[in-house]
Order: C-alpha cells, then sequence, then structure tokens
C-alpha cells in the first residue's frame, strides 16, 4: 500500500485494510484537509462499520429500519481538464468531501452495538494516479 503523504500522527490514527485506509468522525476532516493539502484530490467515501476482530462491513444497521444503510458519496470534478487546475480542485474537492460527511449521521443513525465502530474510508489519488486511471489526459 501506497500510504499518502500525511503526518505520522494522522497515519497512526487510520484502520487499516489491505490497500484502503479510514479514519474516526473526530479525525476524518484533518485528513480531508492534508490529503487536499498534499495535493491529493477527493474522489469520495463510504462509511464503514470495523468490528473488534477487524472484520469491515458497509451495510450499517439502521435503528429506523430493518433494511440497512449504506453511506457512499462521490466527487467528480468540475473542469475536464483537470490537471490544469489541480491545487484549486483538490481544494474543491476536500470542500465538497467534508460537506457530505457534516450531513450524515451514521453514528446516530445505526444501532448502539456498532456506534463506536463507525469509520470514514476515503479515496483519494494524487495527479500521477489520476493520469493512470484514465482522466485528464
Amino acid at each position: 500500500m501506497n500510504l499518502p503523504s500525511i503526518s505520522k500522527e494522522l497515519l497512526a490514527q487510520a484502520h487499516h485494510a489491505a490497500n484502503e485506509l479510514a479514519w474516526r468522525r473526530t479525525d476524518v476532516a484533518s485528513v480531508i484537509d492534508a490529503l487536499a493539502h498534499n495535493g491529493y484530490l477527493l474522489l469520495g467515501g463510504e462509511v464503514w462499520i470495523v468490528s473488534d476482530t477487524g472484520h469491515i462491513t458497509v451495510t450499517i444497521p439502521q435503528t429506523s429500519s430493518p433494511i440497512p444503510g449504506i453511506y457512499a458519496w462521490s466527487y467528480a470534478p468540475s473542469e475536464p481538464n483537470v490537471q490544469d487546475h489541480w491545487r484549486d480542485e483538490c481544494d474543491t474537492s476536500a470542500a465538497y468531501n467534508k460537506q457530505i460527511i457534516l450531513t450524515l449521521s451514521p453514528e446516530q443513525d445505526t444501532v448502539e452495538q456498532f456506534q463506536q465502530h463507525i469509520w470514514y474510508n476515503l479515496c483519494y489519488v494524487d495527479q500521477d494516479e489520476y493520469k493512470t486511471i484514465g482522466h485528464g489526459l
């Protein structure tokens, strides 16, 4: 796994799962800011429940329904040639992702036994990775 260029403290707060990282709500805004500051575009994310044994599920049991919820979001760059405005797009994607997370309430929506197991997984790429996945060419 290529770890992002953010502080060791923020990396230490992350849940590491294969090639992905997730953070608690209390850390996720700082992580988003650090990622954007270091040139990462945030493409979205999802909410996980991580069990004490490390098992991850994206279906969140709800207090208001027998049907579990899924919390996921995505960000699409506003311009087709984002490479020319990379830093601005990183900042815009950070603001968007933070705003979306503020509107989510999985900690309150889920049953009590899972409330302390909520983590926020973020999808992010640096400029070279963005080129590699076929965007901005």
